[in-house]
């Protein structure tokens, strides 16, 4: 039987992944607010992340001529070694607080990207560290792994084609490290459940 919240959830993925096919970004930060409404974050967010890495492989086809991996490699190292611990908060965290940090983020980069606020970064191998830690966080916990990367990179002036093949780059690694987690962290609870 379809209900109002599996037409609801089939517009808002289709609208998101038109988003993402535009700019690379925006797919879970559109869905993960609204279908959270409906739907318990353990389901959502593993069916985003398979439906996220489909795209994502489609998106970096078209892209990957402008791929500048040694600008990110920091970035991408701290974000597969943060997603584990992120895959294990979305599973034994409240799921109210993870509601809550999804508003708080997805207001944050809202606000940042409306005022356009810059800093003036020193070190930026340290920052992709800091940054790669946050998003892989988020990618494990709330398949939010876009935020801090999109406004660091905006932050740092990346042009607009490294910024969408390096973004789409990360975020298929994260999709690649992370779908096996998920199973693997499920499959664990599940038979802890029976022994």
């Amino acid at each position: 039987m379809i209900t109002t919240a599996t037409i609801v959830a089939f517009i808002v993925i289709l609208l998101a992944g038109m988003v993402q096919g535009l700019t690379s970004f925006g797919f879970s930060l559109l869905s993960v607010p609204i279908l959270s409404i409906f739907l318990p974050l353990k389901i959502i967010v593993p069916v985003l992340i398979v439906l996220s890495f489909a795209l994502n492989s489609v998106i970096f086809y078209k892209v990957k001529e402008y791929v500048k991996l040694r600008k990110i490699v920091y970035l991408v190292v701290f974000g597969i070694l943060a997603t584990p611990l992120g895959t294990y908060l979305l599973l034994f965290i409240d799921e109210k607080l993870l509601q809550i940090g999804v508003g708080v983020i997805v207001t944050f980069t809202a606000v940042m990207f409306w005022l356009g606020y810059k800093v003036t970064i020193k070190n930026e191998k340290i920052s992709l560290s800091l940054v790669g830690i946050m998003s892989g966080l988020l990618n494990g916990s709330v398949s939010l792994s876009g935020p801090p990367v999109i406004v660091f990179l905006t932050n740092q002036g990346v042009k607009k084609q490294v910024f969408r093949a390096n973004l789409t780059s990360f975020f298929l690694i994260l999709n690649i490290i992370t779908i096996p987690t998920y199973f693997f962290r499920i499959i664990k609870r599940e038979s802890s459940l029976f022994q």
